[in-house]
């Protein structure tokens, strides 16, 4: 499990061209599009022992993969946790109902990330982990 810190973490997401750089972090944000679609990127992850947090494809895709899908994909990679289905560009209660709805059922063993999407002066993603579900 993640251990709890102050520090930001950073991740470096990259294309399958420049894997090379991701092997200087020992956190990864894994996109689930590449997962799904490049069997090089996919092996390089699950070959890959650090923590990793499958992205839900959101952002790329304009919508999240379907719930079973997406543990499909994370399983594939051997992800550590799974970010929520979210939904860029809309209203926060959108994204906050579907992780109430979603939680328990879908994330078997891994653990839940929820990507947390604000406007300050430009648009930023912040993922939240969580410890539990109680």
């Amino acid at each position: 499990m993640l251990e709890r810190n102050t520090t930001p973490q950073f991740c470096i997401i990259t294309p399958t061209k420049y894997l090379f750089y991701a092997e200087q972090s020992d956190m990864h944000i894994v996109l689930a599009h590449l997962v799904d679609t490049d069997e090089e990127y996919a092996k390089f992850y699950a070959k890959n022992n650090d923590y990793k947090i499958m992205d839900n494809g959101a952002f790329e895709l304009g919508e999240s993969y379907a719930p079973d899908k997406l543990v499909e994909l994370a399983q594939k990679c051997k992800a550590d946790a799974i970010v929520l289905p979210d939904y860029p560009g809309k209203k926060a209660e959108k994204t906050i109902e579907a992780a109430e709805e979603q939680i328990m059922d879908m994330y078997k063993g891994m653990n839940p990330v929820i990507a947390v999407h604000g406007i300050v002066d430009k648009y930023r993603t912040y993922y939240v982990t969580f410890d539990s579900l109680d």
